[in-house]
């Protein structure tokens, strides 16, 4: 297997992702070669988005470099990250506990089957409304966000009809041009989210904020340079 990429390699794509939103994503990106590097433990997991814990603060995404072994692996790492999972924070805690539901009603739709099998695949430990939130952030690690939604506005929210690849599509292209703009900040925290059970948001911020606190783990900010 060859080595994967350089840290450098995976900033110089962080920073045109970061561009090409008109720098308006306010988050803080930490950049390792290993996942062991930043959680002091072994995976082949290429990032993780890390909420922050209440407005005015920053949340920020964890990327492992030598676990990706393309230009094309990392992009989709940071959209899953921030057009999947920050984006849904975004919403308000109703919005987005509105949005998850609409989510798990689609198990049964036709175009989101072979999202769904892979969902639940690599989400088997997962409760439903986080196999939901994984569905969404799936989706978005593969989206051209230059393109233009197929229609205008939020179908997740006002759309009363069925929910399909596309409307998903359409309401994530739609909420990155909101990005762009400046108009989207973070709504939905660990202690609003909608998850519940074991494995909830709160759980997991809590568990990965000890692994931090124990080995001085600090984010790095995004910045229009080399500084990562």
């Amino acid at each position: 297997m060859s080595k994967g990429l350089s840290r450098a390699e995976v900033q110089s794509v962080a920073l045109n992702f970061v561009a090409s939103l008109n720098y308006k994503v306010p988050l803080d990106f930490k950049i390792r070669d290993s996942w062991k590097e930043i959680y002091g433990f072994d995976s082949m997991c290429g990032g993780a988005f890390h909420s922050a814990e209440k407005p005015g603060q920053r949340g920020f995404v964890t990327i492992a470099a030598n676990n990706h072994r393309s230009i094309e692996a990392v992009q989709r790492t940071i959209q899953h990250e921030i057009l999947g999972h920050y984006l849904l924070n975004t919403y308000t805690p109703a919005e987005k506990q509105e949005v998850i539901g609409k989510l798990m009603s689609t198990q049964v739709e036709p175009s989101l089957a072979d999202h769904w099998h892979k969902v639940k695949h690599h989400y088997s430990d997962k409760n439903q409304s986080i196999q939901a939130e994984e569905l969404f952030a799936a989706i978005a690690e593969r989206i051209d966000i230059h393109k233009r939604p197929k229609a205008l506005g939020d179908n997740l929210l006002n759309d009363a009809g069925s929910v399909t690849l596309d409307s998903i599509e359409s309401t994530i292209l739609h909420r990155v041009r909101l990005l762009q703009d400046g108009l989207l900040t973070q709504k939905t925290y660990p202690s609003t989210d909608v998850h519940t059970g074991p494995i909830s948001g709160v759980e997991l911020e809590r568990r990965l904020e000890g692994w931090r606190r124990d080995r001085g783990i600090e984010p790095s900010p995004v910045k229009p340079g080399p500084g990562m």
